[in-house]
């Protein structure tokens, strides 16, 4: 059976089997954790639910985890990557749901902005007088608008800010809030990561009557860590969370995930795995190109309920490839226009150009020297071909041209050195050495482009299950800089395989 088939086969399985796990666990009398009974606190819904499929999957321990979701769980998880764009639908008891819209887009390089929107609708319920008699219905709804940025700083650590706007409406009443949340996220070469969120350090606070309702300061850490077992990436995360409402006790909240590449590959598919202190959860994921389909199901005590993510990942321009490409688009607008001028003039007679003279010849080159030291290369080689125009062959802007060149290409460099640094922390390994390469034909040599384009050559091989291959490209990494630690943890896993392969018959 091919990869697709199982593929398929499971996304098409998994579904409908997930009805026979609740009356199962209750056959092998599954236990449920005991939990305190209160009437909750203000805002619980936003700690309650998770903002993608995936996380979902994972029983929400998400603290530690970056993604374009990460406005809800962790503002300070936005930061890495490429853009990303995700819807979550989940249909709740009672006739309930619960929706989540989520964004993230690099502003640029190391910094980064999202956005969610999500929304809580309880299904309607019956009004009834001081009598019991039925008055018609009404429903709840709570919305939230939440904005956050990020700025990834030296190394894999990240902080962020997030903005949020709440609203809750009930039986005619409604109220607005606004609040402030902070977190910080961190992850080493060895795949051990870290995140801290501090929720409501300003606090929404919401009055649909008479009394005013203050959400309380909410905290989430947890760690996560990135490990392989044989061929196969998992990933493991855990959240603890603790609050202290107003007048109340501390309520404290925890959740265990795990998250398993099941079938690698150019379309992987992911298993997931969660336990919280309300249900236990599960989960898979399929991912084609920029495309990801996820789906969850928790097992609660009540019944099953189903989580459906899609999302999409985009690239972006930094401003230097921005600049880059509107200067490209001049140059061809420019020769344009001298092509349509040689025409004129051919037809004219092949005039010849008036001849500058010597004053007239240094104001122009002192002015495209000019233009240059600013950065605004464009309009010097504008100057220069009007003094090539008459004086071609002059040394002095034979080397200045040659000097602007050299400019252009530096410019280039850089650039390309930027997206080959993106591509590769967004695990688009093609696209990284492709970069880095352009850059090393650009810049010369560069050891950590060098470097960057063997551990894309390295991981274009290991999704290839040619560990081999990507052991002679990593050994070579490790020669360059031997204190590069995933080079060496990469190394070695390698290694590891790649023997067990000769020994296999």
């Amino acid at each position: 059976m091919t990869k697709w088939a199982v593929i398929f086969t499971l996304s098409f399985s998994l579904y409908p089997l997930s009805f026979i796990l609740y009356p199962l666990a209750f056959s092998f009398a599954l236990p449920f954790r005991s939990r305190t009974q209160d009437a909750g606190f203000p805002g619980e819904w936003l700690t309650s639910f998770a903002a993608g499929a995936r996380e979902a999957g994972m029983a929400g321990a998400a603290v530690a985890m970056p993604s374009a979701r990460s406005a809800y769980s962790n503002p300070a998880g936005l930061a890495g990557g490429l853009g990303e764009a995700g819807f979550m639908a989940a249909p709740l008891f009672s006739g309930g749901h619960y929706e989540a819209l989520s964004l993230s887009h690099p502003l640029g390089l190391g910094s980064y902005l999202g956005g969610a929107l999500l929304y809580l609708g309880s299904g309607k319920a019956e009004t009834t007088d001081s009598l019991g008699a039925a008055r018609g219905s009404f429903e709840e709804s709570d919305l939230a608008f939440l904005l956050g940025y990020a700025e990834q700083f030296s190394g894999q650590a990240s902080a962020g800010l997030g903005f949020k706007f709440v609203r809750q409406s009930i039986a005619g009443y409604s109220s607005s809030g606004f609040g402030l949340d902070a977190g910080v996220m961190a992850k080493n070469e060895a795949g051990l990561g870290a995140g801290a969120s501090l929720g409501n350090i300003i606090a929404p606070a919401l009055k649909l009557k008479s009394e005013k309702e203050k959400f309380p300061l909410v905290l989430k850490a947890g760690p996560s860590y990135n490990f392989y077992i044989g061929r196969r990436e998992f990933t493991a995360a855990a959240e603890v969370m603790t609050t202290k409402p107003k007048a109340g006790k501390f309520v404290k909240r925890w959740g265990l995930g795990l998250d398993s590449c099941l079938l690698p590959g150019k379309t992987p598919l992911f298993m997931r795995l969660g336990i919280n202190q309300r249900e236990y959860t599960a989960g898979f994921g399929m991912v084609n190109g920029p495309l990801s389909f996820d789906y969850a199901v928790a097992l609660h005590e009540l019944e099953l309920a189903h989580r459906f993510g899609l999302s999409i990942r985009f690239g972006y321009l930094s401003p230097l490839a921005q600049k880059k490409i509107e200067a490209e688009w001049q140059k061809l607008r420019e020769k344009e226009a001298q092509i349509k001028l040689a025409l004129r003039e051919g037809q004219a007679g092949h005039a010849e150009a008036e001849p500058l003279n010597e004053i007239e010849f240094a104001s122009i080159l002192g002015q495209a020297r000019r233009l240059m030291a600013m950065g605004d290369l464009k309009q010097a080689r504008l100057l220069l071909d009007k003094a090539a125009a008459v004086r071609g062959d002059d040394p002095s802007v034979k080397a200045l041209r040659l000097e602007i060149e050299k400019r252009e290409k530096e410019e280039e460099a850089v650039i390309e050195k930027q997206n080959a640094r993106v591509f590769y922390g967004s695990k688009l390994y093609e696209e990284a050495l492709k970069a880095a390469e352009r850059a090393l034909s650009l810049g010369g040599e560069d050891a950590d482009m060098q470097i960057l384009a063997l551990m894309s050559k390295a991981r274009l091989a290991i999704d290839q299950e040619n560990y081999r291959e990507a052991q002679i490209h990593l050994q070579k990494v490790v020669e360059i800089n031997p204190e590069l630690e995933e080079a060496v943890s990469l190394f070695r896993k390698v290694k590891n395989i790649a023997e067990a392969e000769e020994v296999l018959p």
